[in-house]
């Protein structure tokens, strides 16, 4: 069911798109915020930073008591990236 939501909503596109207006958006020094719940969203992400040489500023995972309260934040991952 994911795949064929991901299909029929362009979300990899989306995702792709909203890191495009957010980078050219903000000036030299400014940060961009990504949150990833899945490895498909997370490699776009991780390309993004790479083809556009932002710096990474840090990662962040759900603490182990959220997880346990909400078992489906495991895999969630806010990355924060510089603009040079």
């Amino acid at each position: 069911f994911m795949a064929l939501r991901i299909a029929v909503n362009s979300e990899f596109e989306e995702l792709q798109e909203g890191l495009n207006q957010a980078y050219l958006a903000i000036k030299s020094g400014g940060k961009i915020l990504a949150i990833s719940f899945h490895s498909g969203e997370d490699r776009i992400i991780k390309n993004f930073v790479r083809s556009h040489n932002l710096i990474p500023f840090k990662l962040i995972r759900p603490e182990q008591n959220e997880i346990s309260q909400n078992p489906r934040a495991r895999s969630a991952k806010l990355r924060i990236f510089v603009k040079p």
